[in-house]
């Protein structure tokens, strides 16, 4: 009898603690299905073209995938005062790919790359190869230059002033040609 009924308790308990899993694996699967960031194919519709929006003054720009396989890209130009660019490319199941910053060319921050289920597989600190010039620093050096002013939008590469929101960025992300090279490994061989 005392041997039936510490089986019958194993057995519950073993029941209790498998049920106990399943609702934390469900909890965790819900949980992951609502942080994983995926591509936003309701905005570009069936259409499946580029579009640009402007939201809280940053300019977003989505460029879905045109063909099965293909990858979609999402491109969010912050306003002119902070002048930078979050890209982030997509598995063409929607689910993101890689996420990082950039100004111009210059990939600065995290750079991060996920598997097809949107679990980060590798992350690099990108500020770690700079010096005494930060990424941040660079809109005040190129408005020391003269080449754009962030508060009114005035630019030696148009007529009038540009709007200061992240369209700004856009078009001088366009315009300029910013990259980063070490010491002694300057495109001009400087």
């Amino acid at each position: 009898v005392k041997i039936q009924y510490a089986m019958k308790a194993t057995i519950l308990f073993i029941f209790h603690f498998s049920f106990l899993i399943h609702l934390m694996m469900q909890a965790q699967t819900q949980q992951d299905a609502t942080t994983i960031e995926r591509f936003n194919f309701e905005a570009v519709g069936d259409s499946r073209k580029s579009i640009g929006y402007l939201k809280d003054n940053w300019y977003i720009h989505l460029s879905p995938p045109t063909l099965p396989g293909n990858l979609g890209h999402q491109f969010e130009y912050a306003p002119a005062k902070e002048f930078y660019l979050i890209y982030s490319e997509y598995h063409p199941n929607g689910i993101i790919k890689r996420k990082a910053r950039f100004i111009g060319d210059v990939v600065f921050g995290k750079d991060e790359y996920f598997n097809e289920r949107g679990k980060l597989i590798k992350s690099t600190d990108e500020d770690a190869k700079f010096g005494k010039i930060k990424p941040q620093d660079l809109p005040g050096i190129i408005e020391k230059i003269g080449l754009f002013n962030t508060k009114t939008g005035e630019n030696i590469f148009t007529k009038e002033p540009l709007p200061t929101d992240g369209r700004f960025t856009s078009n001088m992300f366009d315009k300029l040609d910013i990259y980063f090279a070490p010491a002694g490994q300057a495109k001009d061989g400087t």
